[in-house]
């Protein structure tokens, strides 16, 4: 796990005395009512518990900027701003430097809207737990703070908005997952990390790499994602469409309801089963056929009579009678022919079919 990332609280940055800054290259201040209203009610309903002791709020990249005793904010400064509106301006509990000069009335436009919603919703709560949502905030709520290196602050801010993302999604997954807490024994975390490296050094064989993956279908540079999207834990559109760290936010949202652990089961029994699979001849070949069929870009792992079913689908593709009708000579007659090549390997196990060279 990288030395850079790590899990912060507002009170982490009080005692270390982290003051940030806001370059003139971020775009200002732009969360709209609904995304500060739903911060707020979901702090104001988590509970910490054993299981999820912490409300992660999300990435916080940072670039430490030595010279001027601050840190420049690469991502995440909306959330960030946000607290500090709830906190209150002049509190001095989150300390927050702005250098941006352009659209200034656009920005106090946005951060007045976010002030009326932040007042509404504090009414509602009331003075006697205003205190109390305050200190959970600071001490409940916990960012993973990801520190880049300076000379590479404006290549990863570029990376990032254009979807470059250089800090891995899943790294910050893992950081989450593998961080020791109070949620669990030392012990749990210790094996769990060991199961990571053992996973990972699976994924990134090629060819078991490839027989899970369609190709020209997902983006992902790692095979973690690959293998949360088998465990269900797949990015919402909104997310997908918002968010620079996705699988990240999705997980965050699970362990709101779910612990650690439960969430870590969903993932090594998929791995299990897809290696299962990929030592048995009948299924490494069926289920490699299912994922590399074209036009099929929602693929689960399935049972074993699931997936057979769907092979004997693929095998019903029939041509037309009239040799000059090309309609369906796409994508149902590739699946066939992908079918009737993986076939003739399964019968001959040692010509196992190679989807990594497919």
């Amino acid at each position: 796990m990288s030395k850079n990332v790590s899990l912060k609280s507002i009170v982490d940055f009080e005692n270390d005395n982290i003051n940030f800054y806001i370059p003139s290259y971020q775009r200002g201040y732009r969360w709209k009512s609904r995304q500060v209203s739903q911060l707020i009610d979901d702090i104001d309903s988590f509970s910490p518990t054993e299981s999820t002791p912490f409300y992660f709020l999300q990435a916080l990249a940072v670039a430490k900027d030595t010279e001027n005793n601050r840190v420049n904010v690469v991502d995440g400064q909306q959330r960030l701003t946000t607290l500090k509106l709830i906190l209150g301006e002049e509190s001095g509990e989150l300390p927050i430097d702005y250098a941006r000069e352009a659209n200034q009335a656009l920005d106090k436009y946005f951060m007045n809207m976010a002030k009326d919603v932040i007042e509404e919703k504090l009414v509602k709560i009331g003075p006697e737990r205003r205190t109390e949502f305050c200190k959970k905030i600071k001490e409940c709520c916990k960012f993973l703070y990801y520190e880049v290196e300076k000379a590479k602050e404006l290549s990863t801010f570029n990376d990032l908005n254009s979807g470059k993302i250089p800090a891995k999604d899943s790294e910050l997954v893992k950081c989450v997952m593998l961080t020791l807490g109070n949620d669990e024994t030392s012990n749990v975390t210790k094996a769990r990390a060991d199961e990571w490296d053992d996973i990972e050094r699976m994924l990134n064989n090629n060819s078991f790499f490839s027989f899970i993956t369609p190709r020209n279908t997902w983006k992902e540079d790692d095979g973690m994602t690959v293998l949360l999207r088998y465990a269900g834990l797949i990015p919402t559109k909104t997310e997908q469409e918002e968010e620079v760290f996705p699988f990240l936010t999705r997980i965050l949202d699970e362990l709101k309801t779910k612990s650690r652990i439960t969430i870590w089961e969903m993932i090594y029994s998929v791995f299990y089963r897809l290696l299962e699979w990929y030592n048995d001849p009948l299924m490494y070949h069926a289920f490699g056929a299912i994922v590399h069929q074209r036009n099929n870009k929602d693929i689960k792992p399935k049972t074993r009579k699931e997936i057979l079913d769907a092979i004997e689908k693929m095998a019903e593709y029939k041509p037309k009678e009239d040799k000059n009708d090309y309609s369906n000579w796409g994508e149902d007659l590739f699946n066939y022919l992908l079918l009737s090549n993986v076939a003739f390997c399964w019968k001959r196990w040692a010509y196992r079919y190679s989807f990594e060279m497919h």
